[in-house]
């Protein structure tokens, strides 16, 4: 806003890159708390086919969070057509819970299928890379 003064307007910038920030972390953890407590179902059809369809809507988020109505000011290459806040709070949100589920699950099944192959210097190299 053009009323605001210099400090009052990188307040404002800030504020809303931090409140992304933890609202995507918050998020992502909540995302990985649902796929351990569903840990168990997910040996079924089930897991797999809530799996797919997490990475599908990936997808859709990704396509609906540049035409929100976030710094409309400095905009250059997407127009802005959706213009309400909500929806770029709960687009963020969803695809935050998504990349928590779908790293949790992904990575899970993946150590899983290592084991049962019996490649265990991979799971290693796996683990490593996963801490750190």
């Amino acid at each position: 806003p053009a009323d605001l003064d210099k400090d009052d307007q990188i307040n404002l910038q800030l504020y809303r890159s931090i409140w992304v920030f933890l609202n995507f972390n918050l998020g992502d953890c909540l995302g990985r708390i649902i796929a351990g407590s569903l840990k168990n179902s997910q040996n079924n059809g089930f897991g797999n086919l809530l799996l797919n369809f997490m990475h599908i809507s990936r997808v859709m988020f990704l396509l609906i969070i540049p035409v929100c109505n976030i710094n409309p000011n400095t905009r250059k290459i997407t127009p802005v057509l959706i213009h309400q806040d909500w929806v770029f709070i709960v687009s963020v949100f969803s695809l935050a819970v998504s990349n928590g589920f779908c790293m949790t699950v992904s990575f899970g099944q993946g150590i899983a299928d290592l084991v049962k192959k019996g490649k265990d210097e991979l799971v290693e190299s796996a683990g490593a890379m996963y801490i750190g």
